[in-house]
C-alpha cells in the first residue's frame, strides 16, 4: 500500500506559505517490490557496489528516505543498487515517479556520479542502438585480456588525440560522443594484436603496463618504424626498466631503436620543454 511520506506534510506547507514555488513531483514510499522493473538498457548491477550499500543502510536507516526514480511504467531510472538493497532488507521503497522521463536519459542523469564506470556508459550506449559504442564493445571484448578500456577507446576513436587525452576521451564516451573509427578499424586493431603478440612472447601474467603499451603506441603509428626491428627490441628486460611516465618511456624505447642504425635509418625524436615525446618531421 501507498504512503506519503510524513515530510511531504512539511513540503504541503511550505507550499502554501509560499505562493512563488511549486510542487513539482510526489514522494511515495511502499512494500509492494514487484511493481518496479529493471530495464536492459540501464547498466548492470553491480552486486558487489549494492551489498557494500545494503551495509551502509543497515548502519543509517535514514538512507531509506533516499528515494529512487522511475519512470510512468515503473521502470527504474536511477537507484537499482538502493533498490536490490532496500528489498534485501525488506525495507520500504521510497521513490518519486516522473512520467517525461525514461530510461533513455539514464547515463545523462548519473555523468556526475563517480560509480558509473565508462564501460557502464558505453554497454548503455550500445543497447541503445548506437553502433559506434557496439563497435567499441566488441573491441573491449576481444581485447580485454592485453590492454585497458582506455587505450581500446583511444585506439579505435576517430579523434586524433594521442594518448595524454583520456579525460576528454572519458567525457564524451560519457556524454553519447564517442565516434568509432570503422574506415581504419583493421589498422587500428594490429596495434593490439601488436601488444598482444608481445605480451605472449614475454610470457607475462599481467597485462604490459599502460605506460608501456602508450609508449609502443606511438612508435606502432609511425609509418617510418620497421614493425618487426619494434617487436623485436621491445623484451622483458627493457619492459621492466622504463620510467613510468609514458613519454619518457617512448624516448626510452626510441634509443634502444635507433641503436647501431644508421643514421638515414635512424628516427629522430625530442622531448619538449613540457615533457611530451614527439617525432622530429623529415623533410
Amino acid at each position: 500500500m501507498l504512503s506519503h511520506l510524513n515530510y511531504s506534510l512539511v513540503n504541503n506547507y511550505r507550499f502554501l506559505n509560499n505562493p512563488k514555488d511549486k510542487v513539482v513531483g510526489v514522494v511515495l514510499q511502499t512494500k509492494d517490490y514487484g511493481q518496479f522493473h529493471m530495464d536492459k538498457l540501464n547498466r548492470e548491477l553491480n552486486t558487489s557496489h549494492a551489498k557494500k550499500l545494503l551495509e551502509k543502510i543497515k548502519e543509517n536507516k535514514k538512507l531509506v528516505l533516499e528515494p529512487i526514480l522511475v519512470d510512468k511504467s515503473m521502470k527504474i531510472i536511477d537507484g537499482q543498487h538502493r533498490f536490490w538493497a532496500l528489498s534485501q532488507l525488506g525495507l520500504p521503497i521510497t521513490y518519486m515517479i516522473d512520467d517525461q522521463i525514461s530510461i533513455i536519459d539514464a547515463p545523462e542523469l548519473n555523468s556526475s556520479q563517480r560509480n558509473w564506470t565508462s564501460m557502464d556508459y558505453i554497454k548503455v550506449f550500445a543497447n541503445k542502438g548506437n553502433t559506434n559504442y557496439q563497435h567499441l564493445l566488441e573491441e573491449l571484448e576481444e581485447y580485454k585480456t592485453v590492454s585497458t578500456i582506455g587505450i581500446i577507446a583511444q585506439v579505435f576513436s576517430k579523434r586524433s588525440e594521442n594518448f595524454n587525452a583520456y579525460g576528454a576521451m572519458d567525457r564524451r564516451i560519457k556524454k553519447g560522443k564517442y565516434e568509432f573509427d570503422q574506415s581504419n578499424q583493421s589498422k587500428n586493431a594490429g596495434f593490439l594484436d601488436f601488444i598482444s603478440t608481445l605480451h605472449y612472447k614475454m610470457s607475462l601474467d599481467h597485462r604490459i603496463p599502460v605506460n608501456v603499451q602508450e609508449a609502443v603506441g606511438y612508435w606502432y603509428f609511425n609509418s617510418r618504424v620497421n614493425k618487426n626491428r619494434l617487436e623485436k627490441i621491445i623484451d622483458k628486460e627493457l619492459v621492466d626498466n622504463l620510467p613510468r611516465n609514458n613519454n619518457l618511456c617512448a624516448r626510452a624505447i626510441g634509443d634502444k631503436y635507433n641503436n647501431r642504425l644508421r643514421p638515414e635509418n635512424r628516427i629522430n625524436y625530442y622531448v619538449d620543454n613540457k615533457g611530451n615525446f614527439n617525432f622530429i618531421k623529415e623533410d
